[in-house]
């Protein structure tokens, strides 16, 4: 079957990091054709509705267990005839991620999910993705517009086996242009203060201007910020050191 992932038989990372975009690429490429199943150990299927692609996918990709995941795929649309031979999965994925990482926005209806088709997200609606400034990708949204629930991190797990299937089948979503800070997280490297400029220029230059500045105890400044309540709208203040504040 497919090999995991692991430090034991990976390549040297500091040997590849070292190699010109175009060698970096076709040993990533390499990685992934040993990561997936083989042909004949057949396929997982999806059978969702155009008009709730994100929906319909949500529970039947959350059942599917790692092999699953890493076997090839076969998706179709209910009612449209047409056999899957690539061109399919490539069309399930783009409309998905564009769901996740466009509007994108679930909320609970009963039991079932529903999903916004469009226009301006609802007060109700929780985001799971937002632009940074200037729109150039989009970063895990800001605690003041979103509810962190279970359903949500779940909604977040099944955006990440999104990404990882079209990694695995070499499909590019232009939807999902994640932030330098966020790709950071993903492969584990350091977070500074720096890489908030990707994210929230504004907030990152006056913290330089803080750090730079002396005399800035005078401004009556704490360690503390101002969100919005996702729950009721209203304003509150949120302590970020309690022991500073």
């Amino acid at each position: 079957g497919g090999q995991a992932w692991d430090e034991g038989n990976s390549a040297d990372l500091a040997a590849v990091a070292a190699m010109s975009f175009r060698r970096k690429h076709a040993w990533f490429l390499r990685r992934l054709e040993d990561y997936r199943e083989p042909w004949e150990t057949g396929h997982a299927r999806l059978e969702v509705q155009r008009s709730r692609v994100a929906e319909d996918s949500l529970d039947q990709v959350m059942r599917l267990s790692q092999r699953q995941l890493r076997s090839r795929l076969r998706v179709s649309f209910a009612g449209e005839p047409g056999v899957d031979a690539g061109g399919l999965v490539r069309e399930w994925l783009t409309l998905t991620s564009e769901a996740l990482f466009g509007l994108g926005v679930p909320r609970q209806a009963g039991s079932a999910w529903s999903w916004a088709a469009g226009g301006a997200a609802p007060p109700s609606h929780t985001r799971l993705f937002s632009a940074t400034e200037g729109g150039g990708a989009v970063h895990i949204c800001a605690r003041d517009r979103c509810r962190v629930t279970r359903d949500l991190l779940r909604m977040y797990q099944f955006a990440g086996r999104v990404v990882g299937k079209a990694l695995l089948e070499g499909v590019t979503l232009g939807a999902a242009r994640l932030s330098a800070p966020l790709l950071k997280q993903l492969l584990g490297a350091p977070v500074s203060v720096a890489d908030l400029e990707f994210v929230d220029p504004t907030l990152h230059a006056n913290l330089v201007w803080l750090h730079r500045n002396a005399g800035v105890a005078d401004l009556g400044l704490d360690f503390s910020v101002q969100i919005r309540d996702p729950d009721d709208g209203q304003i509150v203040t949120a302590v970020l050191a309690p022991s500073r504040r």
